[in-house]
């Protein structure tokens, strides 16, 4: 399956939002990289960030902090989630037929990053 356009996939979901909707006050994103093409169409749309429309992003990348308005970002532990399921597969692989590993439930911390955008 190929990969998105990031930028432009938030850029036009801010348009559909538009149509589907008379106002917006929030929207939350997956990525710092959609939320970027957010702020470029709300900027466009004469809407002020974070006075009438907050945006946070998912994920908590360095650009996000970088940004002429800085994106509020709930910082996930990719990294840990990563290799938790990385081992779970191997536990998988490596586990005899009859000995299977049980299903597991997992919460990872998170870290709300509080900039401009709310």
């Amino acid at each position: 399956m190929p990969r998105g356009n990031y930028f432009k996939d938030g850029y036009k979901g801010v348009e559909r939002l538009k149509e589907a909707f008379d106002e917006v006050d929030g929207i939350m994103v997956a990525a710092d990289m959609q939320g970027i093409g957010v702020l470029r169409a709300l900027k466009e749309s004469g809407k002020k960030v974070p006075k009438e429309v907050k945006v946070i992003s998912l994920t908590g990348h360095a650009i996000g902090g970088m940004l002429e308005t800085a994106m509020t970002s709930m910082e996930l532990p990719g990294r840990e989630m990563g290799q938790r399921a990385a081992d779970m597969i191997l536990e998988d692989i490596e586990a005899a037929d009859d000995e299977k590993p049980s299903v597991q439930h997992m919460v990872f911390g998170t870290k709300l990053i509080e900039r401009e955008t709310t």
